[in-house]
């Protein structure tokens, strides 16, 4: 029985050395086997389509300190960043440019106006496209704010 066969029965059979092997293989014919049984779980579960999501990770910056997070505001080694706006615009840009019906922005978790007012100026940049915010645990009125800006999940 094959790695690949062994995960089907149960994902949980592979170890890290057969998961990696698999996932760095160069040999086609094992990807397409993959995806194959990819598509044969995503219909058992009922799924026919998938949807391709433009991922733009905005920021590491989080306040938070939650100990199993490599983003974590203790965690010094990190070398922060924060997009500006017109280069987050120009990523949805691409993702439209590409066909993408989504995009996805995700970010450490900052409660302010300054972070609030930020996503809802990309959120009007994203007219015409899904929109899912990962952008940790907010209040219900940013959360409505953010809604009411564009954004889907």
């Amino acid at each position: 029985m094959t790695a690949l066969d062994r995960a089907l029965v149960a994902p949980k059979n592979l170890n890290v050395d057969e998961l990696s092997g698999m996932l760095a293989s160069a040999d086609e014919g094992l990807w397409r086997e993959i995806f194959a049984a990819a598509r044969e779980v995503k219909a058992k579960c009922g799924k026919t389509e998938t949807l391709p999501r433009g991922l733009i990770e905005c920021s590491n910056i989080c306040a938070k300190d939650c100990l199993y997070c490599g983003i974590r505001k203790g965690n010094a080694k990190v070398p922060r960043y924060l997009i500006p706006e017109e280069e987050v615009a120009a990523c949805v840009d691409e993702a439209r440019r590409r066909g993408y019906p989504a995009v996805a922005f995700q970010a450490g978790e900052i409660e302010s106006e300054a972070n609030t007012v930020y996503y809802e100026r990309l959120l009007a940049k994203c007219r015409g496209l899904e929109v899912t915010l990962s952008l940790g645990e907010q209040t219900e009125e940013v959360y409505r704010r953010w809604k009411d800006a564009g954004a889907m999940r």
